[in-house]
């Protein structure tokens, strides 16, 4: 090989190709392979959190929050208003709300179930 060999505390790192430019990753820290180290813990953590949420959300996927019809519930940010739950859709998993005392029609509102609390 062409390559040059460097050796660096306690690993050897192998260049094939001599004239890339290499910069080590934690060269300003003041224990480079202690920094190192606690970089690979939070990839590590964080990865395990990330496993940890796609699980989760991979079981909730097909929960609902399993509101009767004619429940009352909070709809909306700014101004919240009380609605009534007309009916649930689980094929895309939205409520068909209305307002309280109105009939299904022109005051129907389709929501996503994570805008309704």
């Amino acid at each position: 090989s062409t390559g040059s060999t460097r050796a660096s505390k306690s690993f050897i790192l192998k260049v094939e190709d001599p004239e890339s430019v290499l910069a080590p990753v934690f060269w300003l820290a003041g224990d480079p392979m202690a920094a190192a180290s606690e970089a690979v813990s939070r990839h590590e953590a964080e990865t395990k959190r990330l496993q940890c949420i796609a699980e989760a959300e991979k079981t909730a996927n097909e929960w609902v929050m399993g509101l009767k019809q004619g429940a009352l519930v909070w709809f909306g940010e700014k101004r919240p208003e009380i609605k009534s739950v007309h009916s649930y859709s689980p094929e895309d998993g939205t409520y068909n709300l209305k307002k309280t005392g109105a009939s299904v029609g022109s005051s129907a509102q389709i929501v996503a179930c994570d805008h309704v609390r």
